[in-house]
C-alpha cells in the first residue's frame, strides 16, 4: 500500500510540473507605464523622460506616459511617494535626480523611510555652476560667501 501511494503521488507531482510548464506566464509589459517625474513640464529630466518613454512605447508597444507631479511647497516628494507606494510591478517608474531618494528619507517624510527605491540607471547629470554678474563685488566663492554674511 506504502508503494502505490508512493507511485501515486509520484506520478501526481509529475503531472502537476507538466502541466505548470504548459502555463503561459505574462510578458511584461501587458497595460500602460508610467514614468513620475517630480518637476513641471519642460525641465530637462521631464524631456529626456519623454523621449526614454517614447523609446519604451517604441519597443514594448504599450503606452508609455510621462506623468508630472511636481510638489509646490513639498518639493519633488509627492511624486516620491506616489512612485514608493505603488505596486513594485514595473508599471510606475520614478524619474529622479539623485537628490530626491537621498532626501526625502532623511526629512522625515514616512513612505520615504527608509529608503524604498532601487535605483536602476542613472540618464542624466546635471553640471551645475554659480555664476555672477561680471560687476559684481566677488569673483569667488569666499567672496560671495563674505558678501552674503554682510548683505
Amino acid at each position: 500500500m506504502k508503494l502505490v501511494t508512493s507511485a501515486v503521488l509520484a506520478a501526481a507531482l509529475g503531472a502537476a510540473a507538466f502541466a505548470a510548464a504548459g502555463v503561459a506566464v505574462a510578458e511584461y509589459p501587458e497595460k500602460p507605464v508610467s514614468f513620475v517625474v517630480p518637476w513641471p513640464p519642460g525641465d530637462l529630466e521631464d524631456v529626456l523622460t519623454r523621449m526614454i518613454a517614447e523609446n519604451f512605447q517604441a519597443k514594448y508597444g504599450v503606452p508609455a506616459a510621462v506623468v508630472n507631479k511636481p510638489g509646490g511647497g513639498g518639493g519633488p516628494f509627492p511624486g516620491a511617494v506616489e512612485v514608493a507606494t505603488a505596486p513594485p510591478d514595473g508599471y510606475t517608474i520614478g524619474s529622479f535626480v539623485i537628490g530626491v531618494p537621498v532626501v526625502g528619507p532623511n526629512i522625515g517624510i514616512p513612505e520615504l523611510s527608509p529608503d524604498p527605491f532601487e535605483p536602476l540607471g542613472i540618464f542624466l547629470t546635471y553640471p551645475f555652476a554659480i555664476v555672477a554678474a561680471g560687476d559684481a563685488p566677488y569673483d569667488d566663492m569666499d567672496g560671495l560667501a563674505a558678501h552674503a554674511k554682510d548683505h
